[in-house]
């Protein structure tokens, strides 16, 4: 099993860059990452089971979780970014 530092090595990889080359003191590399984080957020929502959600039918789109899930994530995403 790769330990937590593996798998950030392995996920910077991916995108062609290197951890070491990440200026830390950047206040907006925090601020992409929490984005991140809610962005693929938004994609789990978007691809997740409706009942695993605990909806077992269709229901109206103001009474459907995963659209006020998804509406709340994007809202983050866009506050941390304007505003983060």
């Amino acid at each position: 099993m790769m330990g937590y530092t593996a798998w950030w090595w392995v996920a910077c990889g991916s995108f062609g860059i290197s951890p070491a080359s990440i200026s830390w003191s950047d206040p907006n590399v925090a601020k992409w990452f929490f984005a991140a984080v809610f962005a693929l957020l938004l994609i789990w929502l978007a691809t997740i089971p409706r009942q695993q959600l605990g909806q077992s039918g269709p229901v109206p789109w103001w009474r459907n979780v995963r659209v006020w899930a998804m509406l709340i994530a994007a809202t983050q995403v866009v506050v941390y970014l304007v505003f983060g």
